[in-house]
């Protein structure tokens, strides 16, 4: 039961009421002052895609029957050990300016402990000192609450919270601050998450399942479905059976799905919810074949082009399967016949935790390994699943600070951010910020900024 819980509360935890995932943008506080968005969880932060569902709101589904998937044979799993190639040149730490930036990407960041009411901030190749974004900060009686890029990184999106910490505005700005407007006042216990430019998603609790102002975890579901360039707003069917547990939303073909799974089982039990046909249907069956411990549910993850990525952490570093499409969701097979192992160096060690984050841009993700005995820097690879390349930068020699929290990848999956914390005597202080980290992925040269923590990449179209 508690593994089943810990995504969601690992999501609230992070986000504190955030994937960007690659296609799903989820905007929640992560401080009490300001912040910004991370998609997701960091870890394995499961994500979504999405348009809208039809007509009626009382559409309830009823309870799936399991699935036989379980009485499978299971064969035995195929294990890959990637060629390590190490990306370490000398003089490895370099300025920010420095390094080789497209001129239209900009770095969102965050001030590390900035005051209520500090701006949106960016910084840029022609612009490596950090700027504030004009008219992206507290307003009367609003206070800048979080920000970050929309799902293309064309756009900004900023909440604001009211004093009374009830409700939170949700504004899109240009990146330049010249075109702002407010897309939706919104609960501060909701959680938006942007599908795509054109659709935001408000996960909540259905009134009847507000216990006396309580908003139950395993009570949120889809409500509605926001564009937020035209205002135009869709009530969502409430359709979670008993003991469904809402996992994402997406889209496929114009027709619009929610995935959840069953909670009280020893197994991850899988079901797509079909809007259109307000029916259920079993998916990820081979999930319910896992053999041996793993730490947290499975992420899975619906991309760009419309294909799945399943990653599961091991011991050894982490099962997957990629570029899945609609129809080998509903395969009925074993899990060792649809996933692989991933073995990474580091060894077998139930103290290693695998940290898969799900910014896949292009043929490439993010693998950082951490141990439980205490926080040391340990080695961030970029993993080419297709080639079965793990390029390695060396960082734990290169670095006093340990990486914690949600990982951010250029559009053109070269850069990386992500945010320092600061180590004294093998333990993390209060998991306080240090530092920006930006790592060229193809060069290995890295440029830590003070000061600050990483919120994500934005692109300005307008600049050459």
């Amino acid at each position: 039961m508690l593994k089943k819980q810990l995504p969601f509360l690992m999501y609230l935890l992070f986000t504190a009421c955030v994937a960007k995932p690659t296609q799903v943008v989820s905007l929640v506080p992560a401080k009490t002052e300001t912040l910004a968005l991370p998609s997701t969880p960091t870890k394995i932060s499961t994500l979504t895609k999405t348009p809208i569902p039809p007509t009626s709101t009382s559409t309830v589904s009823k309870t799936p029957t399991p699935s036989k998937t379980a009485n499978l044979p299971t064969p035995t799993i195929v294990f890959y050990e990637p060629q390590v190639i190490k990306v370490c040149p000398d003089q490895q730490e370099t300025t920010f300016e420095k390094l080789d930036l497209d001129p239209s990407y900009r770095l969102i960041v965050d001030r590390i402990g900035g005051a209520q009411g500090s701006a949106v901030m960016m910084l840029s190749a022609s612009e490596p000192i950090t700027q504030e974004v004009p008219n992206a900060k507290s307003k009367e009686g609003k206070i800048l609450y979080w920000y970050g890029p929309s799902p293309s990184d064309e756009w900004l999106i900023i909440g604001y919270r009211d004093e009374g910490e009830t409700q939170v505005s949700i504004w899109y700005s240009s990146l330049d601050g010249e075109k702002q407007w407010e897309v939706a006042t919104l609960d501060t216990r909701a959680l938006p998450r942007f599908i795509s430019d054109e659709e935001l998603t408000v996960i909540g609790v259905p009134a009847d399942k507000q216990y006396l102002g309580r908003w139950p975890w395993e009570e949120y579901t889809p409500l509605e479905s926001i564009n937020p360039f035209t205002g135009e707003s869709k009530e969502l069917p409430v359709f979670l059976p008993r003991k469904g547990i809402f996992d994402f939303y997406f889209s496929h073909e114009g027709r619009a799905y929610a995935v959840y799974y069953l909670d009280g089982g020893p197994f991850e039990d899988y079901y797509l919810y079909d809007y259109e046909e307000a029916t259920s249907s079993p998916v990820f069956q081979w999930l319910l074949n896992i053999e041996g411990w793993h730490y947290l549910n499975p992420g899975i993850v619906v991309r760009d082009n419309d294909l799945f990525t399943i990653t599961l952490d091991r011991s050894y570093g982490f099962d997957m399967a990629f570029d899945l499409s609609f129809d080998k969701i509903f395969q009925q097979k074993s899990y060792n016949e649809i996933m692989k192992a991933v073995v990474l160096p580091g060894g077998d060690s139930i103290d290693i935790t695998t940290l898969v984050f799900k910014e896949v841009t292009g043929e490439s993700f993010p693998v950082y390994r951490t141990g439980s005995e205490n926080y040391k820097p340990r080695p961030l690879y970029m993993f080419d699943y297709k080639n079965l390349i793990l390029k390695d930068y060396c960082l734990e020699s290169a670095l006093d600070e340990v990486i914690s929290g949600r990982i951010s990848i250029s559009k053109d999956g070269r850069l990386l951010s992500t945010t320092l914390y600061d180590v004294t005597e093998g333990v993390v202080q209060d998991l306080v910020p240090k530092a920006v980290l930006v790592l060229d992925t193809e060069t290995g040269h890295f440029s830590r900024i003070l000061g600050f923590e990483s919120i994500g990449w934005a692109i300005d179209e307008s600049k050459p």
